[in-house]
């Protein structure tokens, strides 16, 4: 979408507001307006003041969340994600769940990316397995923390089951190559290492790659 449409959106989302400012989905769309020109200032200022208005709604807080990690606020990130998850307990039902599921993803990832935490990453990753067995970057952030363990074992049932959700994902089996490379077994590595060229080059895109460290 253009600019200029996201603009027009923003107009007819602060009419709407005015007419009824009860509705939080208006205020959501609307600090989508300034997230998607990347004014990601604008975007948090926004979720803040929303937050002001619906201190008990979930997707509030998730919302400020998402804004402080494009402004590289990340500490305040994961206590707005923890927030997130915290306020849900007031919302049991599928209302929300989908938000509770992108929060805990999304605070396991930013303890990962600081290399700490893996305790409470693995329990959140583990939770989100639970409520969604399909959600393959799950088993794929579990995998990395028992690599990180050298738990090489584990990881490859952790893979094992990402690979078959979805066989043609590069990055899955990248890492599945890595785990069998680190444990010793070259030889299934390299048929690993194959089927990742492979994906490559037959992909248009270009798959998010995670080295193992």
């Amino acid at each position: 979408m253009k600019e200029t449409n996201y603009l027009e959106a923003r107009r007819c989302l602060e009419k709407g507001i005015a007419i009824n400012p009860n509705i939080p989905e208006y205020y959501f769309s609307l600090i989508t307006t300034y997230h998607e020109i990347q004014d990601y200032r604008g975007a948090l200022e926004l979720a803040r003041q929303t937050l002001q208005r619906f201190q008990d709604n979930p997707d509030a807080f998730f919302n400020v969340a998402i804004e402080l990690t494009f402004v590289d606020e990340f500490e305040q990130a994961k206590e707005h994600f923890r927030k997130t998850i915290e306020v849900f307990q007031k919302y049991p039902g599928p209302k929300y769940m989908q938000t509770l599921i992108a929060a805990k993803y999304k605070l396991a990832h930013l303890l990962l990316r600081d290399g700490s935490g893996y305790e409470e990453a693995s329990r959140l990753l583990k939770d989100i397995v639970e409520i969604d067995p399909n959600y393959m970057d799950a088993y794929l952030d579990l995998a990395r923390i028992n690599i990180r363990q050298r738990e090489y074992l584990s990881a490859c049932h952790l893979l094992e089951r990402a690979i078959a959700l979805n066989p043609r994902n590069a990055g899955a089996h990248y890492l599945m190559a890595r785990t069998l490379s680190l444990a010793g077994n070259e030889t299934e590595a390299e048929r690993e290492y194959k089927k990742f060229n492979a994906l490559r080059v037959s992909s248009s895109g270009n798959p998010q790659l995670e080295l193992v460290d």
